[in-house]
């Protein structure tokens, strides 16, 4: 008899023993498993770190003319004039809105100078010059003073450029439709500011 109770308080034992070994197995697995999913999502914040580091601001933009915020103002690869207007607040009431591609991609260390209306006879609005600014003569203006006109990013003033070495210089300024990308609603925006002088 007390050998029969001896045995049942051993397998007793022996059943609680393997009971808490199962346990301690199966938090040990669902540990590991944490310390695993822990180590998954802090490299993924790691690579999602290292994406924005690679997507900083680097094309810095000088805004200025008829906007409301006038300055510098830092942007991603590949965002529009349009962006760069907003930044600056806005256009002004006597902005030349038109005179403005806000679909163009933004280039580094440009400028996008906002031109300002006049009124004519009419009242209809007009692109006007600001008060002692000079004409840009297209015969002879490097890149970056061609790239001051509205309308003009870099592609356009290398295109003006290219043409002037194979053409010579331009006769009057109607000449410059000639050039690969500079049409008629270009032309229109940059005819008051232009030069052959």
């Amino acid at each position: 008899m007390k050998r029969k109770k001896k045995a049942s308080f051993m397998l007793l034992f022996l059943g609680i023993f393997l009971s808490l070994t199962s346990c301690k197995a199966s938090f040990l697995s669902d540990l590991s498993a944490a310390e695993d999913t822990f180590e998954i999502r802090r490299e993924s914040k790691a690579s999602v770190s290292e994406e924005k580091s690679t997507l900083a601001k680097n094309v810095y933009v000088h805004v200025c003319g008829c906007v409301k915020k006038p300055g510098l103002y830092a942007f991603y690869e590949g965002e529009r004039i349009d962006a760069a207007i907003r930044a600056a607040g806005g256009f002004t009431k006597k902005a030349d809105e038109q005179s403005v591609n806000l679909a163009e991609v933004l280039l580094d260390g440009t400028q996008i100078y906002v031109r300002s209306m006049q009124t004519d006879g009419s009242g209809k609005g007009q692109p006007a010059m600001d008060s002692g600014e000079q004409k840009i003569n297209i015969n002879v203006a490097d890149q970056a003073q061609l790239m001051t006109l509205n309308g003009i990013g870099e592609g356009r003033a290398l295109a003006i450029l290219s043409y002037r070495e194979e053409k010579g210089s331009f006769s009057n300024i109607e000449e410059i439709k000639n050039v690969s990308g500079i049409g008629e609603a270009i032309y229109d925006r940059i005819k008051n500011t232009i030069t052959v002088e």
